[in-house]
């Protein structure tokens, strides 16, 4: 068995064992399920058709989202339209490829025992087995593609090993490997190994597969026909061969029709649908909430972020992007689409308003560039691996991104260290380390949170105290004997408490304290009951400082919570603090507030 062999077969243990044992979602409830949140929207198409008999109205919606709670007791997979149907929210394609799964589960449901209604265990484990699959066989056209292309069995092992071990590919093609981005990175394989043989020796087969191949990924993304720049361009390394392509174009002009009108004849599944949902053929189906900032794409945030930054959470793939000199030294042929594909992508993704990609571990649609960036990588892997010296500087990154690529999954699915909404402060307080005070949790709303105690600290000084003992308002209530403010949705706001700001002037720093009690830990962190200073000049706030108490307390638990502000060098007449409920169900009771001030 060839080294390359070994590596895919490696591959594929691992990547069962994520999607079988590590964390199989297919066995999880409500939205941990592998049929919640946007997969559930992508999966509604198939339940509605051939199980309701309701694509107009889906009104079977309601039991499911009681029975199952698939998108966290809410539901966004359809959206009402003005004609009053429900319109899906997310594109058909990926219904499509999930149809195989889906009939096979439909078929077994009732006969195994389970209700034959889309969503109980057969369903669930069904798509999760069939997207491992596609990950198998996109794996496996991977190591095809880069043999042909002539890299080194060794080049071809450490590509497949380190896209499975150091990057979040692992994630998405593994664990919640029923969203698009694993389904499409197959499909782009798939694509690049059909536009090597069309090019090769023309033909219709690979031009139809080559159309289905970005019909169906730009069925399920639509921003994805921006792929259609690789076959386009492969092979094209100057101005002759542009020229060239030009030609061989006009040569074979059917074929590249036949992609074409296949392309077109997925999208128009999509047109005829809204269509005849909504009616109009073209549709915003994803409502006023995303829109696209061309004038302002987010790219170092999407590259650099704590938040979902690609290169902090996978910075394996830096070695991707160095490795574009090397492809276009080595093969130039190859280099132009590859490139121009990845440039194009990053911009669009991250034009998007919600560059972060909610939910994802790193930036989850980047899984779509590594079959492109499979290229520039197996250069750098070619160069790195040629002396002594480079392999062991390689052999140190890889360690590094192969510990903090499996301490991220294993914090985002059992540790419970990773946050959707991470900070800067967070990432660093955290990144790496297995045991860490639940104090840190501060850090994911406020950048400030002094380890020590006020009694290290310099010119302490008690400015306020406030124990609602004479506040007999309807915002307060007797517990035990002493009385508390209360936060809920029926007491959304407490009073502002004004500051003495004289006393906060020439200080470096302010901490603000109150013992909290909640009877039932709110865990939507939108949700949660919000701690707030503020520092102002009239009505302008020039600084806030928040915490979320919820983070810290389970049921029934009384805790003490500070937190901790600079206090601003620019010029303020008012500080204020207030403890505000940000939309939640769940009461907090708040006593004996403490502001006092000092230097560090």
């Amino acid at each position: 068995m060839t080294l390359s062999k070994i590596a895919y077969a490696i591959c594929l243990v691992i990547l069962t064992f994520a999607n079988l044992v590590f964390y199989p979602k297919w066995q999880k409830p409500q939205g941990e399920a592998t049929l919640s949140y946007d997969v559930c929207g992508y999966y509604y198409y198939l339940p509605a058709i051939f199980i309701y008999k309701d694509l107009k109205k889906v009104a079977f919606h309601s039991e499911i989202d009681v029975k199952y709670q698939p998108q966290g007791g809410g539901f966004y997979a359809a959206l009402p339209s003005t004609n009053g149907n429900l319109v899906m929210k997310y594109t058909a394609g990926m219904a499509i490829m999930y149809a195989p799964a889906f009939f096979v589960a439909h078929a077994l449901a009732t006969p195994l025992g389970f209700a034959a209604d889309g969503f109980s265990a057969p369903y669930q484990f069904a798509i999760s087995f069939w997207s491992l699959l596609w990950s198998f066989f996109g794996l496996f056209y991977l190591r095809k593609l880069l043999l042909k292309l002539n890299f080194t069995e060794g080049v071809v092992a450490s590509v497949l090993l380190l896209y499975v071990l150091t990057t979040n590919y692992l994630e998405y093609a593994a664990i919640t490997s029923a969203m698009t981005h694993s389904y499409i990175f197959t499909l782009y394989i798939v694509m690049i190994w059909q536009t090597v043989r069309f090019y090769e020796t023309p033909n219709f087969r690979s031009a139809s597969i080559i159309g289905l191949c970005i019909g169906l990924a730009a069925l399920a993304r639509p921003t994805e026909l921006i792929v259609m720049l690789v076959p386009a361009l492969w092979g094209v390394s100057d101005v002759k061969t542009l020229g060239n392509r030009f030609v061989f174009v006009k040569n074979h002009f059917a074929k590249y029709l036949t992609t074409a009108v296949i392309i077109g004849l997925l999208g128009s599944i999509q047109l005829m649908y809204w269509k005849w949902a909504s009616g109009h053929a073209i549709y915003n189906s994803y409502g006023p909430e995303d829109w696209m900032e061309w004038g302002h794409p987010h790219i170092l945030d999407g590259l650099f972020s704590s938040r979902r930054g690609w290169l902090v959470y996978t910075p394996m793939m830096l070695f991707a992007l160095v490795g574009f000199y090397y492809l276009y030294k080595k093969r130039r042929d190859l280099f132009w689409a590859n490139f121009l594909f990845t440039v194009l992508f990053i911009y669009v993704s991250f034009a998007h308003n919600i560059w972060w990609y909610g939910g994802s571990l790193g930036q989850r649609q980047m899984i779509q560039t590594m079959p492109m960036l499979a290229l520039p990588f197996a250069c750098f892997l070619e160069k790195a691996l040629a002396t002594k010296g480079r392999k062991i500087l390689l052999s140190l990154a890889t360690v590094v991104c192969l510990y903090l690529n499996l301490w991220w999954h294993y914090q985002a699915h059992q540790g419970g260290l990773w946050r959707d909404e991470t900070t800067q402060a967070y990432l660093r307080r955290i990144i790496g380390r297995w045991d860490v005070p639940l104090e840190a949790q501060k850090l994911l709303d406020n950048k400030y949170d002094l380890p020590f105690l006020l009694t290290d600290a310099r010119d302490l000084q008690t400015i306020f105290e406030q124990n609602f003992e004479k506040d007999s308002s309807k915002n307060t209530e007797i517990i035990e004997g002493n009385r508390w403010l209360i936060v809920d949705a029926a007491h959304p706001t407490s009073e502002t408490f004004n500051l003495p700001p004289l006393s906060i002037r020439g200080k470096n720093w302010l901490r603000v304290q109150a013992t909290f009690k909640a009877t039932v830990k709110e865990w939507n962190f939108w949700a949660m009951t919000q701690f707030i200073i503020e520092f102002k000049k009239g009505d302008q706030v020039l600084r806030s400082n928040m915490v979320r108490p919820h983070r810290l307390m389970s049921d029934g638990e009384v805790r003490t919570v500070w937190l901790d502000a600079k206090v601003p060098k620019v010029d303020f007449d008012a500080v204020t603090v207030r403890f505000w409920n940000a939309g939640g169900d769940k009461k907090m009771w708040v006593d004996n507030l403490v502001v006092q001030t000092f230097n560090q």
